[in-house]
């Protein structure tokens, strides 16, 4: 997992000048400049935290909230933190959320809480959820840390997602962060779809970890509800279309 995150980073680095002056040049300017990376004003102090994490070798899981998971089995907080997104990625997470005013922000993958945080820098609500209490102690920790108000929801996604909508809607970000298989992610994404505002952003992210995410993505990125889809390397991105255009569903 360490190797994929460097690996989608490296990716990325690449993709993201190209993804920018394609959009640009085919007069997509607002999500271009979205993608630029603007500086997140407490990016220094989540990067602090990302640091003291990365450098704790201490057990992820020692039992005290219940069973321990094989998600969570033999890692330390420093495996769990370091498969989170690097800085410049995250950044693109609080750009586009704040480019686009995003008010209701649904993640699905909590993990250790560094994207939460990021997208919760922007000023929206940001609900969160993870099937392990272990790295939502952690995320609690971090938001707490950051004085940030996050939600979070333990729990599977098919238990959770469900009623977390019903509570959440519309929803005008989505990060789809997990379970990395190509049904679930398209079961997620209706079940959202259907919760969503008009021009709705949605994120989808590791979209070449598995076979399954990579047709996953290219049956999603041909859906005709987007009106707009850019493929970031790692990360796919898609915009529903607003209400005022004509599309089905």
């Amino acid at each position: 997992m360490r190797i994929l995150a460097l690996v989608r980073t490296v990716v990325e680095s690449v993709w993201l000048p190209v993804q920018r002056a394609r959009l640009s040049l085919f007069g997509e300017r607002r999500l271009a400049r979205a993608l630029d990376g603007r500086p997140c004003p407490i990016a220094e102090s989540i990067e602090r935290s990302r640091r003291e994490m990365l450098n704790n070798r201490s057990p992820l899981a020692d039992g005290t909230l219940g069973p321990v998971s094989t998600y969570d089995d033999n890692r330390t907080v420093a495996d769990a933190c370091a498969v989170s997104r690097r800085a410049t990625s995250a950044s693109v997470l609080y750009s586009l959320a704040s480019e686009y005013r995003s008010k209701s922000i649904l993640e699905l993958g909590t993990n250790v809480g560094i994207s939460s945080a990021y997208l919760a820098a922007a000023g929206g609500n940001v609900t969160t959820l993870d099937m392990s209490p272990y790295r939502l102690r952690l995320a609690e920790q971090l938001h707490r840390s950051l004085g940030l108000q996050i939600r979070r929801v333990q729990g599977l996604f098919s238990e959770t997602l469900a009623n977390t909508l019903e509570q959440i809607a519309p929803v005008d970000l989505a990060f789809i962060d997990g379970h990395h298989q190509y049904r679930p992610t398209l079961e997620y994404f209706e079940a959202i779809a259907a919760k969503a505002a008009p021009g709705c952003v949605f994120l989808f992210d590791d979209i070449r970890w598995s076979s399954g995410m990579r047709k996953a993505w290219i049956k999603l990125r041909r859906d005709p509800r987007f009106e707009t889809v850019a493929d970031l390397g790692g990360m796919g991105m898609a915009i529903l279309a607003s209400r005022n255009e004509n599309r089905p569903g």
